[in-house]
């Protein structure tokens, strides 16, 4: 019994669907690499702002060339950040930390080790920056989440039919983790272990 599976079927890799009695399910294969963020100045900003922040941009204002509100009081750990991680541009930040009553030298361990914690966090703060240049407290919690989601580029595609036939698909191609089967038609016979391509 061959079935024909519609050209064009797309559907997610946490999916069950099912097409012309077959039932098509997917394994996410290859991981697609996390960008890596490259602008200084979005780094700087994500520095901070992994700390909690209402807003943080990379638009230059008036003698600045990012900035992070905070979502309540500045925190030490967070102004003294990016001069911890041996960022450029932290002469202010120090200065609110002295201003504070806080010694920049004493919190540098302490954010340091943060930093590495929040690593991820911070990559995916200022990728999004890059792409967004503005970011709000929702907006930052939506780029780390995304960032944090396995995103897949290939996937293994497994089919079954009526009659119990199955077969596997390697390799099919996946965009923002939803399975695209190839413009082809795949058939699968009853007793086949393999796809043929018509």
């Amino acid at each position: 019994m061959n079935r024909a599976i519609e050209a064009g079927t797309s559907f997610g890799l946490d999916q069950r669907f099912v097409v012309n009695n077959l039932v098509l399910t997917a394994q996410g294969e290859q991981l697609r690499p996390k960008r890596k963020p490259k602008d200084k100045v979005a780094i700087h900003e994500a520095q901070h702002a992994v700390f909690g922040a209402s807003l943080v941009t990379i638009v230059p204002g008036d003698g600045y060339l990012g900035k992070t509100e905070p979502d309540g009081p500045v925190k030490p750990i967070q102004a003294v950040a990016p001069h911890a991680a041996g960022g450029e541009g932290t002469g202010h930040d120090l200065n609110i930390v002295r201003m504070m009553g806080y010694s920049p030298e004493s919190l540098m361990g302490a954010a340091r080790s943060e930093l590495a914690a929040r690593e991820e966090e911070v990559n995916a703060i200022a990728v999004g920056l890059e792409d967004e240049k503005t970011l709000t407290s929702s907006g930052i919690k939506r780029v780390i989440f995304e960032y944090k989601t396995p995103k897949f580029e290939t996937a293994k595609v497994f089919v079954q039919n009526a009659d119990g036939g199955k077969a596997e698909i390697s390799g099919v191609e996946v965009r923002d983790n939803i399975v695209m089967m190839p413009n082809v038609l795949y058939s699968v016979a009853s007793k086949a272990n393999t796809p043929q391509i018509h």
